[in-house]
């Protein structure tokens, strides 16, 4: 379940500013309104079995009188489903307004009270009786059919309707005499013979609507919580590794959202000469060749279960370990920056075919304490992680063109990664680094791309 911040920040777009914002609230109307569509088609389906229970049971029924005197309701009742099958199955209207449904509750109510109260003055039948036929458990089946819709209210009106309008014939043909009403024989006085059935059934319609409301309403707390759930995880696809989406969506933000320090592996990797290159290219040709190369790293981080924290320009901020720590952070990332190498190698290749510029990038490595979590103005959020060892590991990707290499790892993520087959680190003489006291100890890998 998403905490109530997060919720709050995800339903106003907090982490892509006020015009996200608006986006987002647009992708969840339009996710509850294909909801309500699928809901008005299932209901619409349930009216048509509601009609086919009708007539079976209606023609069925023969000893409570001639089965001619109920098909006036029959057809009352064909007709509203008709209608509500053309209206909804047909597309006729995208979504019919809350008030049809309560119409078509209405109906519905009226239709059952017309047959029962058909069906026992054809067959002489005691009114009170008519609650224990068969037919009369369709009030039911139209709570589930209100149900359907997400509105707690419909509910409680269909039973409402019900109850109210069968007491009202019941009066109103004087099956209940005055007499035993003043009396307290159904309301307030002791309950015996029909009375005692009456209250009784009517009791059971009455709280099974009260539990079909409650249900409806924790239904709809339940979906509009998915979806809000349902838009941060398409937020965050982009970032994180899938896996890592699927479980915060079980965990909630609150995991990712409180900063946490955490022990992760750094991956900076940025485009060599890339400047240059951009000069003489149209900004078309660049924004493509740098989707293009953000592509290859978002499959190489993610294959080794990285996060991508950013993309700046021609650089990428990689991290392993954070949200989620583990214990070969250093030697995925280490992993990933092969398959990058090499995915990299490939692309320039591809490139050169055509006659285009090739491709060189370098890439630094650093592992160590990182504080990560949501960071920013509430309009501007992003979930990151910072510290000396996020600056390090920008040092030492910088620190690839003076030594001309490709990648270059500090001695703590080399051994942190431990043995890596048909790896070999050559250490380095320590480096100074701009913003630390102490030099940092670097190693280059001795490394065959795989073929």
């Amino acid at each position: 379940m998403l905490s109530s911040a997060w919720r709050a920040r995800a339903a106003r777009g907090g982490v892509a500013g006020g015009s996200a914002g608006a986006k987002v609230k647009t992708h969840i109307r339009r996710v509850i309104l294909e909801s309500e569509r699928r809901s008005e088609r299932a209901s619409a389906t349930i009216r048509l079995l509601s009609f086919i229970g009708l007539s079976v049971v209606l023609l069925s029924v023969q000893h409570h009188g001639p089965t001619h005197l109920g098909i006036p309701v029959l057809v009352g009742y064909a007709v509203v489903t008709a209608a509500d099958f053309w209206v909804t199955r047909r597309g006729r209207i995208d979504v019919p307004p809350i008030w049809l449904a309560f119409v078509l509750a209405t109906c519905d109510v009226l239709l059952l009270l017309a047959l029962l109260t058909t069906i026992a003055q054809a067959g002489h039948v005691p009114f009170t009786e008519t609650l224990a036929l068969p037919i009369a458990a369709l009030i039911y089946l139209f709570l589930a059919h209100a149900a359907i819709r997400y509105h707690p209210g419909l509910v409680v009106y269909t039973a409402g309707l019900f109850i109210g309008s069968w007491l009202l014939v019941f009066v109103m043909l004087d099956w209940l005499k005055p007499e035993d009403l003043a009396a307290g024989e159904l309301i307030g006085g002791p309950l015996h013979g029909p009375a005692h059935g009456v209250a009784v059934r009517m009791a059971i319609v009455a709280l099974t609507a009260v539990a079909l409301a409650f249900v409806v309403a924790r239904k709809h707390q339940l979906r509009l919580a998915n979806i809000v759930a349902s838009r941060m995880r398409s937020n965050l696809a982009p970032y994180l590794p899938p896996n890592l989406v699927s479980s915060l969506s079980y965990e909630g933000a609150a995991a990712i959202e409180r900063p946490q320090r955490l022990t992760a592996a750094v991956l900076f990797a940025d485009i060599r000469g890339f400047t240059s290159m951009s000069e003489r290219q149209e900004p078309e040709a660049v924004a493509a060749f740098l989707n293009d190369f953000r592509s290859l790293c978002a499959r190489a981080v993610f294959e080794h279960g990285g996060t991508l924290d950013k993309f700046v320009g021609d650089s990428v901020m990689a991290v392993f370990g954070a949200p989620a720590t583990g214990a070969n952070d250093a030697r995925m990332a280490i992993a990933a920056a092969f398959g990058l190498l090499h995915e990299v190698e490939q692309w320039s290749r591809r490139r050169a075919a055509t006659g285009a510029e090739p491709v060189g990038i370098g890439i630094g490595i650093h592992c160590g304490p990182v504080m990560a979590g949501v960071i920013g103005h509430p309009r501007r959020l992003e979930y990151t992680v910072i510290g000396d060892t996020v600056n390090t590991a920008e040092r030492i990707e910088r620190l690839t063109r003076e030594y001309d290499v490709d990648l270059l790892v500090s001695r703590e993520a080399a051994d942190a990664a431990g043995k890596l087959p048909g790896v070999e680190w050559v250490e380095l003489p320590p480096q100074p680094v701009r913003g630390r006291s102490q030099p940092v100890r670097l190693c280059r890998a001795e490394y065959r791309a795989p073929s």
